[in-house]
């Protein structure tokens, strides 16, 4: 049978603070086991399937997952559809909806 780990020891191993371990336990993502402890093995399936630590998943990390930093979205080009509703939005007269016509 496999140890458990503290939330201390677990913090360690997958590089973050307690209090983010013990934010994960009381949101669910991770279980304490009846003594307890951490599944450390089971956890960490746990927290990969939710996409956690966000950390190692940003910097290209576990799983190959890749974060896109934001200046890598703005530089990509809107869909065609994103586009027309940009268009429509900026074609609308601000300065008619905020004043009618007869008071200026």
């Amino acid at each position: 049978m496999i140890e458990g780990v503290s939330i201390h020891v677990f913090a360690q191993l997958m590089g973050v603070s307690r209090p983010a371990v013990r934010r994960w336990l009381r949101l669910g993502y991770i279980a304490l086991r009846p003594d307890g402890t951490i599944d450390a093995a089971a956890a960490e399936a746990a927290l990969a399937a939710w996409g956690l630590p966000r950390h190692r998943f940003e910097t290209g990390g576990a799983g190959g997952e890749y974060r896109v930093s934001l200046a890598e979205i703005m530089a990509a080009p809107f869909s065609a559809a994103a586009q027309a509703v940009i268009d429509e939005v900026a074609a609308i007269d601000v300065d008619a909806l905020l004043w009618p016509a007869d008071d200026r």
